[in-house]
């Protein structure tokens, strides 16, 4: 009789661990809070209401080389910049980004579009590096070019 109450107490005692261990398993959690799960962001700092709008050029007809204004983002990361060109027949034209700090010794950047003979549009990223930027249009050819180069920049 003593060896069937022991092993009826090993029974209950192992039955009430198992019941422990098993009944906390079956029982439904909370779920993960939405907050804990990061959030991809595309830059910081600069967000989206903080955005710039700006026009490097805008309809500019040309056959030479040259340097569009200097216009100052320097409060921004990145400028979105997109660019229009409306060619003619017998032109190659390259458009380039420039930076500077003083506005006039300028430092030569990203190249939106290279050796361009066709109507033509695209957007590029470039990054801000200086206190002015400008797009600097190298034409070859007789023709009038019309260019048009329009950036958001945050």
């Amino acid at each position: 009789m003593a060896t069937a109450k022991r092993n009826l107490t090993l029974t209950l005692a192992t039955l009430l661990i198992l019941a422990t261990l098993t009944i906390p398993a079956l029982i439904p959690s909370d779920p993960a809070s939405a907050g804990g799960i990061p959030t991809p962001i595309a830059n910081l700092p600069g967000n989206s209401q903080d955005a710039i709008l700006v026009t490097f050029l805008d309809n500019d007809t040309s056959t030479a080389d040259q340097g569009g204004p200097a216009v100052q983002v320097f409060t921004a990361e990145y400028c979105y910049m997109q660019y229009v060109i409306d060619q003619t027949s017998g032109n190659t034209t390259t458009l380039k980004s420039q930076y500077s700090m003083d506005g006039s010794n300028w430092v030569d950047g990203i190249t939106l579009v290279s050796s361009n003979t066709t109507d033509d549009t695209g957007i590029a990223q470039v990054p801000v590096y200086a206190r002015y930027i400008r797009i600097y249009e190298d034409h070859t050819g007789s023709n009038a070019i019309t260019t048009t180069v329009k950036a958001l920049c945050k």
